[in-house]
């Protein structure tokens, strides 16, 4: 019942990110699960295409099970840009080394990935390049927080 929450620094590029947080009274923190590396990615909207919410969905359900066949640790995701107007569903990965989650992403019709470990690198599919590296701030939040709506209605 609680989520980890990433929220990246202001500065354009840091050289350590911030792990802070805890949970709410009485309740088991989401942060005692968080073992970075973490590799993110979707499936939804091949760049330059902008699909339905059931054809994004089927692709979500496909990248699945592409995870779930291949044996990679996954769990749900949701990044949104900082003023909550855009948000994209997709999977967290574990276990995956950064060329693994490039190929995945590829696949998929991807251009970038996130691989999160003390910093939030943004990383281009097909180079394999750093675009943008953040600290973050790390916390945790209950099911059904405000926090984990994106404009889309799903809730993490």
């Amino acid at each position: 019942g609680r989520h980890i929450v990433l929220t990246p620094h202001v500065q354009a590029t840091v050289a350590h990110g911030g792990r802070s947080g805890h949970g709410g009274p009485g309740s088991p923190s989401a942060l005692a699960r968080w073992r970075p590396p973490v590799l993110v990615l979707t499936a939804g909207d091949p760049y330059p295409a902008e699909l339905s919410q059931a054809e994004n969905s089927a692709r979500m359900q496909s990248l699945c099970a592409e995870l779930d066949a291949s044996g990679i640790e996954h769990d749900p995701a949701l990044g949104r840009s900082k003023d909550g107007s855009t948000s994209e569903i997709s999977r967290a990965l574990r276990g995956v080394t950064r060329a693994q989650a490039l190929e995945i992403a590829a696949r998929f019709g991807q251009l970038a990935v996130y691989d999160i470990d003390d910093t939030i690198r943004c990383v281009d599919v097909a180079s394999g390049a750093v675009i943008t590296m953040h600290g973050y701030e790390l916390r945790d939040a209950a099911a059904g927080s405000d926090v984990l709506l994106g404009p889309t209605g799903w809730r993490g």
